[in-house]
């Protein structure tokens, strides 16, 4: 430690209400031994009012600033071996004067770790002496990597029209200020299905706030346009206004202005038309569409990890931005992703409950056993009508299920548990009718203009309640000494796999195909056209 850095840490150490008050002093220069390499000494360990430790960690110079982030973790691992503390009991508090180079690596710990982490920058007198200091905040979203669910499809006739807007468009859109994002090349494979068979199908990756209204400024700077009134007038009368619904207009306006920028480039020689897409869309469209390409801009160029395959898993959101579809899997080892799956699986369950519980009950299970290989498929539309509807041209693929495969090879009884959800009936009758005047205000059309003005999902549950059907969740227990063990919910007399459904409410299933068939354009019909 350098003279400046031991005067500002001898000062905090005698006055610890500067950074906060309840702060009590153990001591400065704290040793920590290491019995299986290289001991520690922390600046200054403190308690706070609910007696936690604050490890305090004083970086001043650009080299230490570099160093910080590893001695810190190292602080708080001899730390917890010394005490046997719980990672809930430790404060993480960096100090400095220089933030320039400790910032990223402050943000990653800040974002990648379960500790309570905060930074200050402080200002320091010609005595070095502490007068004032700022919240240092982390980097948002610095790790995260997720492209928005708001997407765009431009479909050509011709592969050249394709291509030729391809040449053009992406340096237009650079000059709106947005450098990060992919243009995927789609071709149809039912090429007389589709008048339009080729498609420039853009996603944006998601930027922090900050960046949204820089663009927008940036944007209202250079066409002389009030944007930034316009998100802050959306704002005013929005009752949530919270990060994520301000994030969700500026985002709005910033595909609205790509839309425009779009369609400036259509003439006679550039003939198109404009889709707005989503990642279920995407997802579900890929069966009948090929990806030719993938055009990579921004920093998603510049990553050489990145499969193609990956970053359509990425833009269809399988890994947690789709609401329809989750796709993962990791080694019990990887705490990180233990951690992200866990949050991400809610979007795909935000309207079940039930199997949200089930599967992190699942998670926190197993989180303890040793190089446990973990996979986890999970399909909830949250529309249980239309599941029934493509089930029946699907051989009931298309039912609402989830399954997670835990091997456990490790140990002396390794075994493979087998968890899964599925859809049952308690026998009750259903009329279509009563279910259309329950909840679709009496009109056999809205079953799929709720749909497309995604309230459904929110009606689903009081749905299945009408129709008799339920989500359970069940396991098959492989090995382990436990031979093909079954285990599951307890279930009552009248509890019956869905296929009973079908077989008791002939005129109900009747019914619901035949709205569908007019009314909808699912590719389920298409396939059956096909077969003909």
């Amino acid at each position: 430690m350098n003279r400046v850095e031991e005067v500002i840490r001898d000062y905090l150490a005698d006055n610890l209400g500067f950074i906060e008050e309840g702060l009590v002093l153990i001591d400065k220069e704290y040793y920590l031994p290491n019995k299986d390499g290289s001991r520690g000494y922390i600046d200054i360990l403190a308690t706070d009012s609910q007696s936690n430790f604050g490890v305090i960690e004083i970086k001043r110079s650009v080299q230490a600033s570099r160093q910080a982030i590893h001695e810190v973790i190292k602080y708080t691992a001899l730390l917890k071996q010394k005490h046997k503390v719980k990672d809930s009991e430790i404060r993480i508090i960096i100090i400095s004067t220089h933030w320039e180079e400790l910032l990223t690596p402050f943000s990653e710990m800040a974002t990648a770790t379960d500790y309570f982490v905060e930074g200050y920058n402080i200002s320091i007198n010609d005595n070095y002496i502490p007068y004032s200091k700022n919240k240092v905040q982390p980097l948002e979203n610095f790790i995260s990597r997720n492209f928005s669910a708001m997407q765009i499809g431009i479909y050509c006739k011709t592969d050249t029209i394709m291509k030729t807007i391809l040449d053009i468009l992406p340096e237009k859109i650079r000059g709106l200020g947005i450098n990060n994002f992919v243009f995927l090349e789609k071709e149809a494979m039912i090429d007389d299905k589709f008048p339009n068979p080729y498609c420039l199908y853009f996603a944006l990756l998601e930027e922090s706030l900050e960046r949204y209204w820089g663009i927008i400024y940036e944007l209202d700077c250079k066409n002389e346009s009030h944007l930034e009134d316009v998100v802050n007038e959306y704002l005013s009368q929005h009752e949530d206004r919270s990060v994520e619904v301000e994030k969700h207009y500026l985002e709005q306006e910033i595909i609205t202005e790509v839309v425009k920028t779009i369609i400036g480039i259509k003439d006679k020689k550039h003939d198109f038309f404009i889709e707005g897409g989503t990642p279920e869309g995407l997802a579900s469209s890929l069966q009948y569409w090929e990806v030719l390409n993938v055009k990579r801009y921004g920093f998603i160029e510049e990553d050489i990890r990145l499969t193609d395959k990956q970053i359509i898993k990425e833009i269809v959101g399988f890994g947690g931005g789709n609401f329809d579809v989750f796709i993962d899997f990791y080694n019990t080892q990887q705490k990180f992703k233990y951690n992200e799956i866990s949050d991400n699986i809610s979007t795909t369950l935000s309207f079940n409950r039930k199997w949200e519980d089930d599967i992190l009950r699942i998670l926190r299970k197993h989180k303890r056993d040793k190089n446990a290989k973990i996979s986890l498929y999970i399909y909830d539309p949250s529309n249980v009508q239309e599941s029934l509807y493509t089930a029946t041209y699907s051989n009931n693929n298309t039912l609402p299920s989830y399954e997670v495969v835990v091997d456990v090879s490790d140990g002396e009884n390794p075994c493979v548990y087998i968890y899964y959800g599925k859809l049952i009936w308690n026998g009750k009758k259903t009329n279509f009718e009563d279910l259309i005047n329950e909840h679709f205000e009496g009109e056999v059309f809205n079953i799929l203009f709720y749909k497309t003005i995604h309230c459904i999902e929110s009606i689903n549950n009081e749905v299945m309640k009408n129709l008799g059907i339920e989500y359970i969740s069940d396991c098959l227990i492989i090995g382990g000494g436990k031979e093909e063990e079954i285990q599951g919910e307890p279930r009552g007399d009248k509890r019956f796999e869905l296929t009973s459904f079908y077989e008791e409410n002939p005129e109900f299933i009747k019914k619901l195909v035949e709205v569908y068939n007019e009314y909808s354009t699912n590719p389920f019909i298409v396939k059956e056209q096909n077969s003909e």
